[in-house]
């Protein structure tokens, strides 16, 4: 029984990760609303990421911004990454995670 519900919640948990590409959401406006949208529910709300499933930590990131944002966007990333490709997402919504991640998860 314990065997299935942890078959369960990492099926689950890859699901939450492979959300898709829909970026219609003028609600979410700040970094953290983005972040907590489209990344939290792999890398989790603290950046910590998950080891166990092999989701590494954002807060400890060494890219650039640049770097980050092409890397959110599917740019430059190898074609075996399990990350979704956020190719429609907007460079100014890719720049506010990517600012909310190094100014805000990694000074926590």
């Amino acid at each position: 029984m314990r065997l299935i519900s942890v078959t369960v919640l990492s099926a689950l948990l890859l699901v939450a990760c492979s959300r898709d590409d829909d970026h219609r959401h003028p609600q979410l406006t700040t970094g953290k609303q983005l972040y907590l949208h489209h990344c939290a529910s792999c890398h989790q709300d603290t950046g910590d990421g998950t080891f166990m499933q092999g989701v590494p930590a954002v807060k400890d990131t060494l890219m650039t911004y640049r770097q980050m944002t092409d890397h959110i966007r599917g740019h430059g990333r190898d074609k075996d990454s399990r990350m979704p490709e956020f190719s429609t997402m907007s460079q100014r919504e890719a720049e506010a995670i990517a600012v909310y991640i190094r100014n805000t998860l990694a000074v926590e």
